[in-house]
C-alpha cells in the first residue's frame, strides 16, 4: 500500500494502513424477541457476552463492544464456557 485515492482525487500518502471493508448486521432475527437489551443495532451483554435472555449469548460485532475479531474470539470463548459451566450445574 502506497496509498489512498479519496472521492474527490485527493491523494493521502501511506506507509501502513489498515483496510475496513465495512459490516451489514444480520440481526433481523433477532429483532423480534422480547426483552432484549439492545444499543443501537447492539446488543448489551454481560461479562460472559450473556445478554438481557438468558439463553441468548451474544459475541463480535452483535454485542456492545470494539468490533474486532480478535475480540470476538475471545467473546467466543469466555460465552462457550459459561454455557459449559451451566450445563455441568444440570448433570
Amino acid at each position: 500500500m502506497t496509498g489512498v485515492e479519496l472521492e474527490d482525487g485527493e491523494i493521502i500518502n501511506l506507509e501502513t494502513g489498515l483496510i475496513s471493508m465495512g459490516s451489514k448486521y444480520h440481526n433481523n432475527y433477532l429483532k423480534n424477541i422480547q426483552n432484549l437489551d439492545w444499543k443501537g443495532e447492539n446488543l448489551k451483554v454481560n461479562e460472559i457476552c450473556q445478554t438481557s435472555h438468558p439463553r441468548i449469548f451474544a459475541i463480535g460485532d452483535l454485542k456492545v463492544g470494539v468490533n474486532q475479531v480478535s475480540i470476538a474470539v475471545g467473546d467466543g470463548a469466555n460465552a462457550a464456557t459459561a454455557i459449559w459451566k451451566e450445563f455441568r450445574k444440570k448433570q
